[in-house]
């Protein structure tokens, strides 16, 4: 058994497995003709049970969570034009995400729709009470702890992110736990410093919430684009500078953050130190997991117990590096990254080693089907932005996906697709050579 199930008894689990089966086919089993009311109590079920789910459960659990992820992602509860059932719905979708995470759980089209699901919740933020409230609040830790805004960036959906930002900042509250900043700040840190390019689109929303007038109007929102500015000052300077030209922006109506970045004197990397004695380098090195505010009825859990969001304060934890963000080698060939199906002129690189199954197989360009017996072997994966290979452990293989889960070295974790990727075999003696 599992991590995740040795902090719960056998008997709990099958208890929550047989709800999940019951609560998946309840759902399932819906037609147009039953009640709002009806379908309320039937979501509202499947809904409590999700939240008691641990992140990464054992495989039966997964397998009885099919139901209820064949049934949220139907188009009669996925675009249902009544909000309460959008609340809901987004909600149960937020809770699969987190416990099938680090992988994807659903298509790419599929994913787009339960992100715009997930920003009519978000605009609940504002309310800073009741249940719709705490629903948008676990939306935006998951966001932020096991990173789902990183694959809004892979899903090329940029008019939803930006409206992410803008949301941040119309629904930010002076008299919103501290975690809600934190989690917006790390969220659009994470999405800048990941972006190859910051859009004149994604600084209008940005440069709007430090303009001078909102210090007075918005003082919480005016703060959290000063600090989101301050600590991606390196990255933002040109970006700022040229939008400041082509909107013809008169710099006195922004804050001295902005003044500071457009000042040919200045260069970023000097704005860069100051900022970081000032706020503290804390662009997010997040866990990937983190405790649900319940709905329903709640599990002991084990160690120090349940922890609410809102309280968590110390969750956000510095991060030591700044990878930039590799593109999706599916969607983003022109971000500079070589298909390997398209490189039948390119060198190749075979292992010899007589006898092992992955070498065999590895050779970059090869037709091989890669599999479990990948899983313990060390690679190094090429990431064409940074220029670079990062090298680290194949952890896990999906027979269903065909993906493989990867932890670098640096704990970095991603999921991959191995025939879609350029990488290679790596032998623990270039280390140790590298060391010598």
């Amino acid at each position: 058994m599992d991590g995740a199930a040795a902090n719960v008894g056998d008997g709990v689990w099958r208890e929550i497995e047989d709800e999940l089966i019951v609560a998946g086919m309840n759902l399932l089993r819906l037609r147009s003709s039953h009640s709002i009311d009806e379908l309320l109590v039937r979501l509202l079920r499947v809904e409590r049970v999700l939240t008691r789910v641990e992140q990464k459960p054992p495989a039966f659990i997964e397998k009885a969570l099919h139901p209820a992820m064949s049934a949220l992602i139907k188009d009669e509860l996925l675009k249902h034009p009544h909000v309460n059932i959008q609340f809901i719905v987004a909600s149960c979708l937020n809770q699969v995400t987190r416990i099938t995470a680090p992988l994807q759980s659903y298509p790419d089209n599929q994913m787009k729709d339960i992100f715009r699901l997930f920003m009519v919740v978000l605009r609940q933020l504002s309310r800073l009470t009741g249940d719709d409230y705490h629903r948008a609040v676990n939306i935006l830790a998951a966001m932020a702890r096991i990173r789902t805004c990183l694959v809004m960036m892979d899903l090329d959906i940029d008019p939803i992110i930006i409206d992410l930002f803008r949301v941040f900042f119309d629904t930010i509250r002076p008299n919103h736990p501290f975690t809600v900043f934190k989690y917006m700040e790390a969220i659009m840190i994470l999405v800048i410093e990941q972006s190859v390019e910051v859009s004149v689109e994604l600084l209008k929303p940005l440069l709007d919430s430090v303009r001078m007038d909102n210090k007075n109007t918005s003082p919480v929102s005016w703060e959290l684009g000063k600090i989101i500015i301050e600590k991606c000052s390196t990255k933002l300077q040109p970006y700022i500078r040229e939008a400041v030209k082509k909107m013809k922006l008169e710099i006195n109506d922004y804050a001295e953050i902005v003044v500071s970045l457009c000042d040919e004197n200045m260069v970023a990397e000097e704005l860069a130190t100051a900022a970081a004695a000032l706020c503290g380098d804390e662009i997010s090195k997040l866990d990937g997991s983190f405790e649900v505010e319940r709905v329903g009825p709640t599990l002991p859990q084990g160690g120090n117990g349940n922890k609410n969001i809102s309280n968590d304060e110390n969750s956000l934890h510095t991060a030591t590096k700044r990878r930039r963000r590799r593109p999706n080698s599916l969607m983003r060939p022109e971000e500079g990254y070589v298909h390997i199906w398209t490189t039948k002129d390119r060198d190749r690189k075979t292992n010899h080693e007589s006898g092992d199954v992955v070498a065999h197989k590895m050779s970059r360009g090869a037709n091989g089907d890669y599999g479990d017996e990948m899983v313990n072997v060390r690679i190094k994966v090429w990431w064409p932005i940074d220029k670079t290979f990062y090298t680290g452990t194949v952890e896990a293989f999906d027979p269903s996906t065909k993906k493989h889960t990867i932890k670098y070295d640096d704990d970095e974790e991603e999921i991959l697709n191995l025939r879609e990727e350029r990488w290679e075999l790596f032998h623990e003696k270039q280390r140790r050579q590298i060391k010598k």
